[in-house]
């Protein structure tokens, strides 16, 4: 594209049978109401890393909350030490099937506990410590200098699901696993592929929740020296006194980024693709995937001229089986 302008409360420890079953489906419930696009991709899947790829996004939506859920500060840096217990048990390298009754019988932790004792799932904990450490540093939601600290919370968060959901499909995965061993420039490319759709990611995040966070946060998710260049102020934004053409001119240049961060993932994509005659496996394209969503909103934004207060844009995407589907096939995002 070019741019042209109610969780269920589980006991503090598994029961000796460990209630995969209901872990699942309580996971599974989360991404089908809030994260769709997550919903959609993990029946691509492979089986065996499915429960771990279900988890890591429940883990997601989960962290993602906190801020938002906690009514002071000091309950939410409750949470996030909850949440680094959390990660630290259920991924403990000596975490066995036997003793999976120690780690907190949370529907996430049952999951991340069961793919990495029993499915042998590769998951480093430094992964979810990072998007932990994140969130927590912009609980607040300190303004953004510029484009590139928006970027940055998505390499600290979105980014770092990628890497996670690469290992996972590495773990399933040993010829792809062998091949790139033996090749470790394609590792890093690989990397860098997912590291711009994490930043995207993280841009498009905070233009799709603009509204929530003007009203309900009082807290205006733009850059502020590209507001400042149309003589925009956080002040007149919050107070509903801002030129909404000058708006629109931000959220472009803002917008405008996301996409750029797109093309560069999808540049190198190709190319990796092209070394590989075309047969890009599984393993190393699904990760790549996360991008659709980005792309389709971004698409919105351009088809309604960057106004972000659109109410069209809040709809449900209906284009991303499709899309989803159609870069599955041809191996393109």
């Amino acid at each position: 594209m070019g741019l042209r302008r109610g969780q269920v409360r589980w006991a503090s420890t598994m029961g000796p049978a460990m209630d995969l079953s209901g872990a699942r489906e309580h996971c599974l419930k989360l991404l089908k109401e809030q994260d769709r696009s997550s919903y959609i991709l993990h029946s691509y899947i492979p089986s065996k890393a499915r429960d771990a790829f279900i988890g890591v996004r429940a883990f997601n939506i989960e962290t993602s909350k906190i801020a938002d859920s906690a009514k002071k500060q000091e309950f939410a840096k409750m949470r996030f030490e909850f949440w680094k217990g959390i990660v630290q048990k259920a991924l403990s390298p000596s975490l066995t099937p036997q003793s999976l009754h120690t780690v907190p019988a949370e529907p996430v932790a049952i999951m991340l506990a069961h793919a990495n004792a029993v499915d042998n799932i590769t998951l480093s904990r430094r992964f979810f410590i990072t998007t932990l450490q994140t969130r927590e540093t912009f609980m607040n939601n300190p303004p953004f200098r510029n484009i590139d600290k928006m970027a940055s919370y998505g390499e600290g968060t979105y980014s770092q699901l990628n890497y996670l959901t690469q290992e996972l499909l590495y773990s399933v995965s040993p010829k792809a696993s062998q091949f790139l061993n033996e090749n470790p420039k394609l590792i890093e490319d690989l990397e860098t592929v997912v590291a711009h759709i994490g930043q995207a990611t993280g841009i498009a995040t905070f233009l799709r929740g603009y509204n929530f966070f003007v009203s309900r946060k009082r807290f205006v998710p733009l850059p502020v020296d590209v507001m400042a260049k149309y003589d925009l102020s956080q002040e007149q934004v919050l107070r509903g006194e801002a030129d909404q053409h000058a708006i629109a001119d931000v959220v472009f240049e803002t917008a405008t980024r996301a996409n750029d961060h797109l093309i560069s993932a999808r540049t190198e994509l190709n190319k990796l693709n092209g070394l590989l005659d075309g047969t890009i496996p599984d393993s190393m394209f699904l990760p790549a995937m996360t991008s659709i969503p980005v792309q389709l909103y971004l698409e919105k934004l351009e088809k309604y001229n960057f106004n972000i207060l659109d109410p069209k844009l809040q709809k449900n995407e209906w284009r991303l089986p499709y899309r989803s589907y159609k870069a599955y096939k041809l191996r393109k995002i």
